[in-house]
């Protein structure tokens, strides 16, 4: 069967909420005709406004209601339609929700899933766009996910639901409608092939290794079917927050040659802490790292190649640094999933 990646999230949250009545949708913007990229459609007419619950404009106060919820039990689901919204709840986040156990000496489960959407629209700008995942993944007591396609969305929601963690749940926006060739158990059955804090190798290589996660993965993948002739091995980290460093080292140790690309500013991001965890094996191979320009987000789509690392500035980033000799078509590159003429989504399909 085909899905896309917002219908792998709403069909999870049904069969979640299905399952257990303590599951709860809280957020703004749920309710509306657009039903977050369509994944809480027919959420409320099935389970009822005491189950899905549609809230004032008060990021913070929700947030607040959501931690007392998960303290007395529930498992709530809360929603931010852009992560930047999510800068208003940041002392329930920051200074509550991650530090609860340790302010009250209790190791209580606190089972609390955040959605935050990340990534430019058309016309989104700067403060309606930005990635602060990477931010979020310092905060210790938070768990941070990046799912890539319907699969891992899917099943890193199921464990997200289970972990008894708060967990920040990124969804890039360009991935909503990315469609995947799926089995059926794969999305309805939790495995623990797809567990938090594990990395997941996309494709096995011996030539270099690419390291990225959320929409970073297209890109990654995208490179790989233009180029089928090199040997590129792609590494999805899945989570920000543990990081799974192992399995990165591993493909240093055997390619000896890595590039980190990010879907996010690289100053300060996961691509520099990786590399200060790998600096004690530095000998053993040569990493760079490739991110969003240090800049705020442009609105304009004619600005959007000065921050945003597409196909282009990966070929020169890899020519340059490790003597390769890549070139594309110029109809591949620049390639965005966004039609900026009629401002509608191009339905890719991994």
């Amino acid at each position: 069967m085909q899905l896309t990646f917002n219908q792998a999230i709403r069909d999870t949250i049904d069969r979640l909420m299905s399952n257990n009545p303590k599951v709860l949708l809280m957020g703004l913007g749920i309710t509306d005709p657009k039903r977050f990229f369509g994944t809480t459609e027919c959420l409320i007419e099935k389970y009822g406004s005491e189950r899905v619950l549609e809230c004032p404009t008060s990021e913070n106060a929700y947030l607040g209601h959501a931690l007392g919820l998960s303290i007395e039990g529930f498992t709530p689901i809360v929603h931010y339609q852009r992560m930047d919204f999510m800068l208003y709840a940041f002392d329930q986040l920051v200074n509550n929700i991650a530090k609860w156990r340790d302010m009250f000496n209790t190791d209580i489960p606190l089972p609390l899933v955040i959605r935050s959407l990340v990534g430019m629209g058309w016309g989104q700008g700067a403060q309606h766009s930005q990635n602060l995942a990477p931010l979020l993944a310092q905060i210790p007591g938070l768990k941070v996910v990046a799912p890539s396609c319907p699969t891992s969305a899917a099943q890193l929601l199921h464990h997200s639901l289970s972990d008894n963690n708060p967990i920040i749940f990124t969804e890039h926006r360009w991935l909503q409608y990315l469609k995947q060739e799926i089995n059926e158990n794969d999305i309805q059955k939790q495995s623990i092939d797809w567990k938090i804090g594990k990395a997941k190798i996309r494709r096995v290589g011996n030539l270099l290794t690419i390291v990225t996660w959320s929409y970073g993965v297209v890109e990654a993948l995208r490179l790989c079917s233009l180029f089928p002739e090199y040997d590129f091995e792609i590494i999805d980290l899945l989570t920000l927050s543990p990081l799974d460093t192992d399995t990165v080292l591993s493909s240093l140790l055997k390619n000896k040659k890595m590039m980190i690309l990010e879907p996010a500013w690289s100053f300060g991001g996961i691509g520099a802490e990786l590399i200060a965890q790998l600096s004690p094996f530095a000998d053993t191979g040569k990493i760079i790292r490739l991110g969003y320009n240090f800049l705020n987000l442009p609105a304009s789509p004619l600005r959007i190649n000065t921050v945003y690392p597409d196909l282009e500035k990966i070929l020169l980033t890899l020519n340059t640094n490790f003597n390769l000799n890549l070139s594309a078509k110029s109809e591949d590159l620049n390639r965005w999933p966004i039609d900026q003429d009629n401002q509608s989504w191009n339905p890719w399909i991994l």
